[in-house]
């Protein structure tokens, strides 16, 4: 159900959603289990046949453990109260949130009108912004396989709590491309158990000084949202005012080893 439609159908009709957290799922599903229940935490690992198996233990877990157990305590006129809650709960509070009227609003907001803007932005005097746009990426294009990232760094303190400011600092050679043509970034979030992230966030970094070798110094902050293993790079995404997407042209550069 890559499109997540059989799930919505079923949560509009009272059925409860047990599934991975991909699609809509992963955004409707609530941590305390009072709309449906989740297999894993999004996880993903590189041997499939381990991820199955971690999968099914947490699958085989919650239906033993929560979801049986809810579905089969009667009570008074042998109803199961606690499961029709969590029945009323999902139609109440998702039916209105994710459904086709949604996704054409959302459509129509993210994909059409912006398209419809920008195209009407690129023809204006006879396609002069789209010229322009087009020898910009052509000078991107040619300069960013010499771009590189050094000297990344963060603050470290010793103790660091939920919340507090982490400060980042790194150094970027653009090889004659301009500051204002790029979006330097930190790319942070939870580690999972093999050192991957499981979540992610983005922060922009701006420019705060040249070393005497050219190299430009930029700065940013980013602030874990929870306890545990938390992790971070760096990177690099092309920027233009017309260029709806960063990652369109297919370029991106990220810190080595950081």
């Amino acid at each position: 159900e890559a499109c997540g439609t059989s799930g919505m159908k079923a949560m509009c009709n009272g059925v409860l959603n047990f599934s991975t957290l991909d699609g809509w799922w992963a955004e409707a599903w609530k941590p305390d289990n009072s709309v449906g229940w989740a297999i894993g935490m999004g996880e993903e690992y590189e041997d499939a046949g381990y991820q199955d198996f971690v999968e099914s233990q947490t699958l085989y877990h919650s239906l033993e453990n929560e979801i049986h157990p809810t579905f089969y305590e009667r009570g008074h006129g042998y109803l199961p109260r606690n499961w029709i809650r969590k029945m009323k709960d999902s139609i109440c509070q998702l039916t209105p949130v994710y459904n086709s009227h949604r996704m054409v609003e959302d459509y129509a907001r993210v994909a059409y009108g912006p398209a419809l803007e920008n195209y009407n932005r690129l023809t204006r005097d006879e396609c002069a912004p789209a010229k322009d746009l087009a020898s910009w990426r052509m000078d991107i294009m040619t300069k960013w396989g010499s771009l590189e990232i050094r000297n990344v760094r963060a603050g470290d303190p010793d103790q660091l709590h939920v919340g507090d400011p982490v400060r980042v600092t790194c150094e970027v050679h653009l090889n004659g491309i301009r500051p204002q043509d790029v979006s330097v970034q930190i790319y942070a979030g939870r580690l999972d158990v093999e050192g991957k992230f499981a979540q992610r966030e983005t922060v922009d970094m701006r420019p705060v000084e040249t070393t005497p070798d050219g190299w430009h110094v930029y700065m940013g902050e980013v602030q874990p949202a929870e306890a545990g293993r938390f992790g971070f790079t760096v990177r690099v995404l092309p920027h233009h005012p017309l260029l709806l997407d960063s990652h369109s042209l297919g370029l991106i550069r990220w810190a080595q080893g950081a």
